[in-house]
């Protein structure tokens, strides 16, 4: 897989949410943007550290994941639980931040 590719992935939460959000605002739908701002930062800081191959640039995107996670624990009468959503991103990040670990191990070792 080509290097721009790999750290584009790195910044998949953030597209997902932003083209999510961005629709929801688009159709007028109330949107509480001050958290959506806040996670799509997270997400975006969290794509450009982990692009550059430090793993601890993962930290940042399991912030909202945490916080996704701990909505769904509680009972808003949403139509989506985010429990899932949460555990995927969570995952995602740790994932991505041992990919940009391995990187890093292998990028000194040339």
């Amino acid at each position: 897989m080509p290097s721009n590719l790999r750290k584009i992935i790195f910044y998949l939460p953030a597209i997902i949410f932003g083209f999510f959000y961005g629709v929801l605002v688009i159709s007028g739908e109330l949107v509480d943007l001050r958290i959506a701002i806040i996670w799509l930062g997270l997400f975006v800081i969290s794509g450009f550290i982990l692009s550059k191959n430090y793993f601890w640039g993962s930290s940042f995107g399991l912030l909202p994941a945490i916080h996704i996670i701990y909505m769904g624990t509680r009972d808003t009468g949403q139509i989506i639980n985010e429990i899932p959503i949460g555990i995927t991103i969570f995952i995602f990040y740790i994932i991505c931040g041992y990919i940009a670990y391995r990187n890093k191990i292998n990028s000194n070792s040339h």
